[in-house]
């Protein structure tokens, strides 16, 4: 007779229903303990509740303490606030354990908080869903049906789930942040981005099948950008059709899905050719990602004081360059770099337009031919790409 792991939830899967509206808690949680808006309450509260003192030649007017005492009023309620969020999310934990355990997940304090100058906490950390049992989820998973994820709770929930996921990996496969951590250290780090990585692979077909994966959000995101152009190009004027409208307003977290869930796919690809690490540092330079997808990203350097970005996109390609193991992979990241710089001095030729940095023009080609093995100015390279001394 087989005894039942007492470590496993022995109750049956909830119903989709049940774990949406417990998530909904835990999103409220968030949104009243951590983020920006508890940061200002907080601040908000300190100065409001900070006493006042009687004036000395006015007893009618009221002028405030010192700025050393309005420091320590704001401090003492940013860091209630704290304990204050600590406990909310202890109970929810208590409340809400048994239901997201039978759904294979566990809700835990990984996500981001609001810090000082100093570096201390002044808010809570962010609640986010962690994959506890990776069969059991898959079980949850295979209940739903793709009328479900049009449910906007469950729908969060699972683009959440995966977000974490590649929180986790980028964590564990950034090797930027590891300088100080021991060997075993660093072997447990790359265990559980590699047991990330797997449970990816283990639900990829399931949110494919429910049309939430990346090839199915890139369809919806670009699907309704070619809809509101063809509206807008029809000259048939009036309000945008409801959905249209409707879809549109959801394009911009459609576009995050969709980055996050290609994001793990290529981070699964480059697991396989042992480029993990060097893949996520791209990554996060957005030396791979198409121009209309970056956001402050080598395509825009120029645009805002930036270009002193490319002295480490070119040390990173060097140091791509020094390893036989990575050879290939610098062709990659010299080539994405090159549509980025392309990019750039595409949007020169329309001589129409009053563009503020037009005299930037040289100094990208520049860095177009150093990119492209072609002879280029070294000294007017170095000049342009290096990184501006605001204290001298």
């Amino acid at each position: 007779m087989t005894m039942p792991n007492p470590e496993l939830p022995q109750n049956p899967t909830p119903d989709r229903k049940v774990v949406t509206e417990a998530y909904g808690d835990i999103l409220e949680h968030n949104r009243t303990h951590t983020g920006f808006g508890a940061m200002f309450k907080g601040i908000l509260s300190g100065l409001m509740e900070n006493p006042e003192a009687i004036g000395v030649d006015n007893p009618d007017a009221t002028v405030p303490q010192s700025v050393e005492d309005v420091d320590n009023g704001v401090s003492d309620n940013l860091a209630a606030g704290v304990v204050e969020g600590d406990m909310n999310a202890e109970l929810q934990d208590i409340f809400h354990s048994d239901t997201f355990l039978r759904a294979g997940i566990k809700i835990a304090p990984f996500g981001q908080f609001g810090s000082s100058g100093e570096g201390k906490a002044i808010t809570s950390t962010e609640l986010v869903p962690m994959i506890a049992n990776t069969s059991l989820f898959s079980e949850f998973l295979g209940k739903l049906q793709p009328e479900d994820v049009h449910d906007e709770g469950t729908s969060i929930l699972l683009s959440d789930v995966v977000a974490n996921l590649s929180r986790v990996t980028g964590v564990c496969f950034d090797t930027g942040k590891q300088k100080d951590l021991s060997d075993d250290e660093k072997t447990q780090l790359a265990e559980a981005g590699e047991d990330a990585l797997r449970t990816f692979v283990t639900i990829d077909p399931e949110y494919t099948r429910l049309g939430i994966d990346g090839a199915a959000m890139r369809q919806r995101v670009e699907g309704i950008s070619t809809e509101l152009a063809d509206f807008l190009g029809s000259g048939q004027g009036g309000a945008v059709p409801a959905e249209v409208s409707d879809e549109y307003s959801q394009n911009g977290k459609n576009q995050d899905k969709m980055r996050v869930y290609e994001g793990m796919n290529n981070r699964v690809h480059y697991w396989g050719k042992n480029l993990l690490s060097e893949y996520i540092e791209a990554q996060n330079g957005q030396y791979l990602t198409p121009p209309a997808e970056q956001g402050f990203g080598p395509a825009n350097w120029q645009t805002d004081g930036g270009q002193y970005h490319w002295q480490e996109a070119f040390d990173f390609v060097r140091g791509l360059e020094q390893d036989e193991r990575t050879k290939a992979f610098t062709e990659e990241v010299r080539q994405g770099l090159v549509t980025s710089v392309d990019t750039a001095l595409a949007a020169l030729e329309d001589t129409d337009k009053d563009i503020y940095w037009r005299g930037q023009g040289s100094d990208l080609a520049n860095i177009r031919n150093a990119l492209s093995g072609q002879w280029f100015d070294e000294a007017k390279l170095a000049a342009y790409i290096k990184k501006p001394d605001y204290l001298s």
